[in-house]
């Protein structure tokens, strides 16, 4: 009856209260317009590099409190252009230090069967000047059946122009020869890095290489703090082919540590997705990270098979060595040595030694000839806390060198050895700078062992301390 109707009445009304309330959302619109907060460079509106793309969706009606209504999604705002650091006119730098910084570079850019093949054309040399001179005769240089063309070449930022060539007029001699040239009616110069064996070459003893502090494949995780699964360049970079291709990451961290500028590295591995960036290393230094917003890690994008790092902060100290080879006859070498500088016995800057040939000192010539001082400089990186306290020389060749003197002056601090030594492969030969820790009791570092406290006069050739930490 009446009583059944109305019961009715209000559980329809329930059932139509419910439907009402129940969320009820449009279909999701299209993607927007790629939005970034990145000024795009030399423009007055519109940013450029990574950015976000945002789509919406309405409420019908109901309760949607629970529900998203706005999406969002990484997107490209296209590239932002990368400065060029080279816009002054100052003169091309052309050191011994700064050809060898040169020719690790182009080894990974060029590629191991190219290089190989450079390396064994007598008298070639590789030429480098800055991307916005112009130069007009960079021909391919034919090693054999291979031909070597022209290739940029980028140093945390810093952009060369780089060509093959046999030795250029007034090289004959030198491992690197500033060569001058004019563009754009102004006079500029070229720095050529001997590659080759030079022309003629009577250097015929065996080398052999340097042993490294790090395993091929081994990371340095105390130079760099890593992020695997983190990308700097995204959206940012779309070109592959300037950047070197190394094996691993550990070759990456490599170039990275050898560039002074250096401040951030990407290795891409060969599992990504696009081919072209496989394998590829990218280095920045701190103003381009500055400039394109990714200095800081939690700047940068989350993407997987890429591997990055921040270089811990480090000081560019310029060494100077100084040495006399002894008088006597067969005193003489051809070399090569490296001479490494170090904080203790097990921490030496093994990265970029100051390599030492008859043509590296600052004379190119008779560097290591009988009875000659010579000066041999370079600027490396090391640790921003670095203090010498040791000197390790390898020599990588069965010709030996007899030497009477070193001096090593690392900005200001000097380690010295006088006395006749014999320098080959067969031997890694060591010398501290400053006190050494003696032996007694509280002495907690073995005797003989560089002292980092204070020293005393008195006990061997630098003083000793009463006690010292390894």
């Amino acid at each position: 009856g009446i009583g059944c109707l109305t019961v009715l009445a209000g559980i329809t009304g329930l059932v139509a209260a419910r439907l009402a309330s129940r969320c009820s959302l449009s279909s999701w619109g299209s993607w927007g317009p790629c939005s970034s907060e990145m000024p795009r460079p030399g423009a007055a509106h519109g940013g450029c590099g990574p950015g976000l793309s945002q789509r919406r969706r309405e409420i019908l009606h109901g309760d949607c409190s629970d529900q998203a209504l706005v999406q969002s999604r990484p997107c490209d705002a296209g590239p932002c252009s990368l400065p060029d650091f080279l816009t002054d006119s100052e003169p091309m730098p052309c050191s011994a230090g700064h050809g060898a910084l040169l020719l690790r570079h182009a080894r990974d850019a060029y590629g191991s069967m190219t290089w190989a093949s450079l390396e064994r054309c007598k008298g070639a040399r590789l030429c480098c000047y800055s991307c916005l001179d112009v130069f007009s005769g960079a021909a391919p240089l034919s090693c054999g059946e291979v031909k070597v063309h022209p290739r940029p070449l980028y140093i945390s930022g810093r952009c060369m122009s780089c060509f093959a060539s046999r030795s250029p007029e007034g090289c004959t001699g030198k491992d690197v020869c500033p060569r001058p040239f004019s563009s754009g009616g102004v006079e500029r110069r070229m720095c050529c890095v001997r590659v080759g064996p030079p022309t003629g070459s009577q250097e015929t003893a065996t080398i052999s290489a340097a042993t490294p502090v790090l395993a091929h494949n081994e990371l340095d995780t105390e130079s760099f703090t890593r992020m695997p699964g983190k990308n700097f360049f995204l959206g940012i970079l779309h070109s592959s082919f300037a950047w070197p291709a190394v094996n691993d990451e550990a070759d990456c961290q490599a170039l990275c540590w050898e560039d002074v500028e250096c401040y951030i590295y990407s290795y891409v591995s060969p599992k990504f997705g696009v081919s072209r960036w496989r394998g590829r290393c990218i280095t920045w230094d701190k103003p381009t990270a500055d400039l394109f917003g990714r200095a800081s890690p939690s700047t940068w994008i989350a993407e997987d098979h890429v591997y990055s790092g921040l270089k811990q902060e480090v000081k560019s100290v310029t060494v100077i060595a100084t040495v006399h080879t002894d008088d006597l006859p067969g005193s003489e070498t051809v070399g090569p040595f490296h001479l490494y500088i170090c904080s203790s016995s097990d921490r030496c800057q093994m990265r970029s030694p100051l390599v030492l040939t008859p043509s590296s000192c600052d004379a190119q010539a008779k560097c290591l000839s009988r009875g000659m001082t010579q000066h041999f400089v370079s600027t490396i990186a090391v640790h921003h806390r670095f203090v010498l306290h040791m000197v390790r020389m390898v020599g990588l060749t069965d010709d030996p060198w007899t030497i009477d003197r070193i001096a090593v002056n690392c900005d200001g601090e000097v380690a010295i050895f006088t006395g006749t030594v014999t320098l080959s492969q067969s031997q890694v030969w060591e010398f501290n700078a400053g006190c050494i820790t003696a032996g007694g009791d509280g002495v907690t570092a073995e005797p003989g062992t560089t002292c980092v406290s204070e020293c005393f006069d008195g006990f061997g050739r630098y003083g000793w301390c009463w006690a010292d930490e390894r």
